[in-house]
């Protein structure tokens, strides 16, 4: 779960090196990443389309105003541009760990070698 605090003058959130860079690529976290709880409110300042494009799977709550914000910068209609990779890559880690979860008969851990992180 990311912060609400600033690392470097980047709010937690959308910070694509804590997110990406370290928790993904240098420490091989196959898990997914979320926001904390408001984290979007106008009062903490992280972008709902930034913090997708920093890595995080899920933003919390999910208020209609991310949503919006999220299909803008996909459609590339608001000052950010989300490439829709991004947001697919957060959709497929999503979907990996339910599939991953013991709800599903014969499931694997989302550890196990042969599941981890693709994209």
């Amino acid at each position: 779960m990311t912060s609400y605090n600033k690392v470097n003058g980047v709010h937690a959130a959308n910070n694509y090196d804590l997110c990406t860079t370290a928790a993904r690529q240098e420490w091989g976290f196959a898990g997914i990443i979320m926001t904390d709880w408001t984290t979007t409110n106008s009062g903490h300042g992280a972008s709902a389309a930034r913090c997708i494009a920093a890595g995080n799977d899920l933003v919390m709550p999910g208020r209609v105003s991310d949503i919006q914000e999220i299909m803008d910068a996909v459609q590339g209609e608001k000052h950010l541009r989300l490439p829709e990779k991004d947001l697919n890559a957060c959709a497929a880690r999503m979907l990996r760990i339910i599939l991953a979860s013991n709800i599903y008969e014969g499931a694997e851990s989302y550890s196990y070698r042969n599941f981890v992180y693709y994209i």
